[in-house]
C-alpha cells in the first residue's frame, strides 16, 4: 500500500468513525457517553490530523528522493 493510499484510508476511516459516533450520541446521552467522548473521541481528531500531515510530508520526501535517484 502506498503512503497516499494509506493516508486516504485513514482519512476515510476517521470520517466514518465520526459519523457513526454522531449517530451513537443521538441515542447515548449520559455522563458515561460524555466521559467516553472526552477521553477517546476528542483525542482522535487531532491525532489523525497530525498523522495525516506527517504522512503527507513523508510522501513528499519519498517522491523527492525517487526523483533525485532517477
Amino acid at each position: 500500500m502506498s503512503i497516499r493510499t494509506a493516508r486516504f484510508t485513514i482519512q476515510d476511516a476517521s470520517k466514518v468513525l465520526m459519523t457513526q459516533w454522531a449517530e451513537v450520541r443521538e441515542q447515548w446521552d449520559d455522563a458515561a457517553a460524555r466521559a467516553f467522548e472526552a477521553r477517546y473521541i476528542e483525542a482522535i481528531e487531532p491525532a489523525v490530523r497530525a498523522g495525516l500531515a506527517a504522512m503527507e510530508q513523508l510522501e513528499e520526501q519519498v517522491g523527492r528522493a525517487k526523483r533525485e535517484a532517477s
